[in-house]
């Protein structure tokens, strides 16, 4: 692939302490609605986890934003700290 990528190293926790599971699929969807407004240059989302759901947002310059919440199959147990990993299983 051509282009320019950030250093996913750089962003994902090297030894994560806490799993989040969902169905690739339904991450997938999710994903690409929210990133349909997000900045097209940068193309980032934003995920904001708390016990039985997974909100995803994105924003563009114009100040629009977009929203994907989705729940979760099973309770998430308070995190202590930030140190996170998305796992996707399918079916």
């Amino acid at each position: 692939m051509d282009g320019r990528f950030p250093d996913y190293r750089r962003v994902l926790p090297k030894n994560p302490d806490k799993h989040l599971e969902a169905g690739c699929d339904l991450l997938k969807q999710a994903f690409a609605r929210a990133a349909i407004l997000s900045n097209e240059k940068f193309r980032g989302v934003r995920l904001y986890v708390s016990e039985n759901q997974l909100k995803i947002t994105a924003n563009n310059p114009e100040q629009e934003e977009a929203e994907e919440i989705l729940a979760l199959p099973i309770a998430v147990r308070r995190w202590k700290s930030a140190s996170t990993s998305v796992m996707c299983w399918m079916f």
